[in-house]
């Protein structure tokens, strides 16, 4: 690619991804819309991204690594209830500083249909090993803590400091999610962070 090829390529991609961190479902932009914003021409636009699927998968690509390595991270998390916050709390935190992966977990695009479906079969394992080990209340899904991050992320982008609000209304959820007394597989209780951001936490067993 030549120098000024690339230049345009970085350029268009940087204003596309400011453009979707502008709208609350990080909604890629059409190529006529990110033409017109980053000041070049539609056939430029066209001549990197063929399409507006395109598009949004290149922007997707980093958002979907960074998902895939929290998730991996609270696959090997040894503790069933310190991977469901890691899960919760990270992916939460990761939407609010890219949008996008809200849109990416709920309405991927349909070429990277199959890479989603990797990273939700990860946090089906997280969440079913919780309720294994009765970390997570009975009857609550893999969908239904996907929903509640997208709920949570929603809300939080509503309050007046966007990423206090995550921390504390994550921690909210958490309380309701976890089963009363719940143990970390050492014995230790599990117990709600408070709403002061601190994450919900697990307190280690007492000796003796």
């Amino acid at each position: 690619m030549r120098l000024d090829a690339e230049r345009n390529r970085t350029h268009l991609l940087a204003t596309a991804r400011a453009m979707a961190e502008e709208t609350s479902g990080g909604e890629p932009p059409a190529l006529n819309e990110l033409a017109r914003r980053a000041g070049v021409g539609v056939a430029t636009v066209y001549r990197h991204f063929a399409d507006a699927d395109a598009l949004a998968v290149t922007l997707m690509e980093e958002p979907l690594g960074a998902l895939g390595a929290l998730l991996d991270r609270a696959v090997a998390e040894a503790d069933a209830a310190s991977a469901l916050r890691a899960l919760f709390h990270d992916v939460l935190a990761l939407e609010m500083e890219h949008p996008m992966v809200a849109r990416l977990v709920h309405a991927p695009p349909a070429a990277m249909a199959d890479h989603v479906a990797k990273l939700q079969t990860a946090a089906e394992l997280v969440v079913r090993r919780a309720k294994r080990m009765r970390v997570l209340r009975a009857g609550v899904s893999a969908d239904d803590v996907c929903h509640l991050l997208l709920g949570v992320h929603a809300a939080a982008r509503a309050a007046s400091d966007p990423r206090a609000a995550a921390r504390k209304y994550a921690d909210v959820v958490l309380a309701g999610l976890l089963e009363p007394g719940a143990v970390s597989t050492d014995g230790g209780a599990c117990a709600p962070g408070g709403l002061d951001g601190d994450r919900t936490r697990c307190r280690p067993a007492r000796g003796g």
